[in-house]
């Protein structure tokens, strides 16, 4: 095959692959805008999910205050609280039990209509060491201490103040609103606080609503240790009847339990539930985008720093946003096939051109005989080696290498055998130097030297000597020796350490150091390792 046509091949396979990448980034970009509009979408959701429970909070308010401040409810629950206190405390005796009960009968008619009319599900009145008085959803359950789990009611309660949001209780987790109940002594004539009122709900009608509004399913997800820590056991028991928990959490309420049980077994779901984001999945073959909100309670908004006690799950159907996704990934990977192919040409010509230079580069710090690096390259990297060595505050050795008696070798054998013998000591000093950070080249004419980065005195002169006794066992003949009847080497090793005192400033003195080393070697006979 002609150069030509080899090139051809390669610059068709380098288009390609340049298409490949430009289409699949398009792709990547495209999904990306997928995803940026499905959370924008998710963001939305969010925004009209809190608007509702503002709004629903705010009428649970309002209902707890339409029924506090009615006179007669005002007066009896004073009249319970007082009986409460003469009969001592807790769920009092005989006479709050009666007082109770007419209380219970007050609030009945307009109980039931706020309960029918408006699913109100929950009226609470608390005394003000935080005992429950009277359910009236479940008047056979009173006199239980709520101050480690109401937190709101401990508010109105202590601070005379208006309380709204989510909250779990003994029986009920839902939304509730919390006001202070004042009633008028009739000794004093003073108005006294008796104690909290609360209207609470579940989440049902609100996510009902918003799912008819903005054609989105919702989920609200308690986590199982909250619930264990506010309700009863009894009540939890019988929650669990109804409700099923994943992942150790309790599908509180849904508009869709099918397809939040669903959501909520997919592997992406689980991951989502342990943040706030939005992702894309595949539920029974139709796609949805489904977002992950914080669900806080009513401590959860004055304390920043409290855990969420569950998540709301909002998901949607995804199919418009996937057909348009495909839409403009199709128009996209028709753009880029038309008007990219200019562009992959210049991208072709510019790796050529690269790889050209970088190969001329590398030509250029090699050595021509040996293969292996030149003085050039040795210069450059043990230069990067000393300032290494500086800054670690570490050890660095450099063996200079020489072939004993080389010219006497060349006069004898002739120039072609010596460059033989230069390429074959090449080649045994490279595999004695076997660590991957060690850096050998050619320092000269018959001369090697080697870097050996965190390498103390001892173990650079230990493989200086390998070196040495690995050149002499290759038995090149060498009849012109005055010292051995084969090729030998002499070693002169130099070796720093930038923590400790010592009298080398610059790579240079290393390497001058190094380099009266082997002139030691050579005198004290040659086939020597010595070490400065």
């Amino acid at each position: 095959m002609s150069n030509k046509k080899y090139i051809f091949i390669l610059v068709t396979a380098a288009i390609l692959i340049f298409d490949f990448l430009f289409v699949w980034v398009a792709y990547r970009a495209a999904k990306e805008t997928l995803h940026e509009n499905l959370v924008q979408r998710g963001e939305g959701l969010q925004q009209i999910y809190q608007y509702s429970l503002n709004q629903l909070s705010s009428f649970m308010l309002q209902t707890a205050t339409y029924i506090a401040n009615d006179e007669k409810v005002s007066a009896l629950f004073y009249q319970g609280k007082q009986a409460v206190e003469l009969e001592g405390g807790g769920a009092g005796g005989e006479q709050a039990a009666t007082i109770r009960k007419q209380l219970s009968n007050a609030v009945t008619r307009s109980w039931h209509a706020l309960k029918d009319d408006y699913t109100l599900r929950q009226l609470h009145f608390h005394l003000p060491s935080g005992i429950s008085f009277l359910r009236v959803h479940e008047p056979e359950k009173f006199g239980d201490d709520l101050t480690e789990i109401r937190h709101s009611i401990v508010a109105v309660n202590t601070q005379q103040i208006i309380t709204s949001g989510f909250e779990s209780g003994r029986v009920y987790a839902g939304i509730r609103g919390v006001v202070p109940v004042y009633a008028e002594d009739n000794e004093t004539g003073t108005q006294v606080h008796v104690g909290a009122l609360e209207a609470g709900t579940s989440f049902s009608r609100m996510l009902e609503d918003l799912k008819r509004e903005f054609t989105a399913e919702f989920a609200v997800l308690i986590t199982m240790e909250h619930a264990k820590a506010t309700m009863w056991p009894e009540s939890l028991k019988d929650y669990l009847t109804n409700r099923v928990v994943i992942e150790d959490l309790l599908l509180e309420a849904s508009t869709e339990q099918q397809q939040a049980e669903a959501i909520l077994k997919h592997s992406d779901t689980l991951s989502l539930l342990g943040k706030s984001n939005t992702v894309l999945i595949t539920v029974n073959g139709t796609p949805k985008a489904v977002t992950s909100l914080p669900l806080r309670d009513y401590l959860g908004t004055v304390d920043p720093l409290r855990n969420d006690v569950g998540k709301i799950l909002v998901w949607t159907s995804a199919e418009d946003a996937i057909t348009k996704f495909d839409q403009d990934l199709k128009t996209n990977i028709l753009l880029a096939i038309v008007g990219f192919l200019v562009i992959e040409c210049f991208l072709v010509w510019a790796i050529m051109m690269d790889s050209r230079l970088k190969n001329q580069k590398e030509i250029a710090l090699r050595d021509g005989l040996t293969g292996i690096f030149n003085r050039r390259a040795f210069d450059k990297r043990f230069e990067e080696e000393f300032l290494r060595a500086k800054q670690t505050a570490d050890y660095l050795s450099v063996i200079l290498c020489d072939i004993d008696h080389f010219k006497s070798y060349n006069d004898h054998y002739g120039h072609i055998a010596g460059d033989r013998c230069i390429q074959q000591v090449a080649q045994v000093i490279a595999t004695s130097a076997k660590r991957s950070s060690d850096f050998f080249a050619r320092y000269g004419g018959e001369e090697f030297a080697i870097v050996l980065p965190a390498t103390n005195k001892q173990n650079a002169a230990e493989i200086a000597e390998r070196i040495r006794m690995h050149v002499e066992a290759e038995h090149l003949e060498h009849v012109a020796s005055k010292t051995n009847d084969v090729v030998t080497v002499s070693c002169g090793v130099a070796t720093i350490k930038f923590d400790a005192h010592q009298d080398v400033t610059d790579a240079k003195a290393l390497l001058d150091k190094a380099d009266k080393a082997l002139y030691e070697a050579k005198l004290r006979g040659r086939n020597k390792v010595f070490s400065a």
